[in-house]
């Protein structure tokens, strides 16, 4: 049994297969650039990345396979603050903007200086949504595979 570590940057992704006794495998890796299509703006092909976090798995699952030792669990690490927009049958539907994107930063500029509080109730109700982003609320246990239908 092998485990597979994933990290999924802003620049590449890469990983690497390892076996219980802490020997590494196999190891991958995938670049990809920061697009940037105006001046202040940075953005990553969402279809880029997918193409390669699934390259690498396929690559290391085979090189494992291959030496022995399948994987049977997988970790990742991702930059979480970009955001891919998917349509509900979990199709790519744009890019994601990441953290240094300059774009908003006019209103950026408005809110600072300025307190705001939440209220809890408000909280709550949009904490509440969060399961639309998943269709019907379950998460699919094998992440890497289409989700089925129940």
């Amino acid at each position: 049994m092998s485990i597979l570590g994933l990290d999924i940057g802003t620049t590449n992704c890469k990983g690497a297969a390892y076996s219980l006794d802490g020997k590494c495998l196999c190891r991958a890796s995938r670049e990809y650039p920061t697009l940037q299509q105006q001046d202040g703006w940075a953005e990553l092909d969402s279809r880029a990345v997918m193409k390669a976090v699934f390259d690498i798995v396929r690559e290391l699952a085979l090189a494992s396979n291959l030496a022995g030792d399948a994987v049977r669990a997988i970790c990742v690490s991702a930059l979480g603050e970009a955001v891919t927009p998917v349509s509900r049958d979990r199709q790519i539907l744009g890019n994601a903007i990441l953290h240094f994107d300059r774009r908003g930063s006019t209103e950026i500029k408005a809110f600072r200086g300025r307190s705001y509080t939440t209220s809890t109730r408000t909280l709550s109700r949009l904490l509440s949504r969060w399961p639309r982003f998943f269709g019907d609320g379950k998460m699919n246990r094998n992440c890497l595979s289409r989700p089925t239908s129940s």
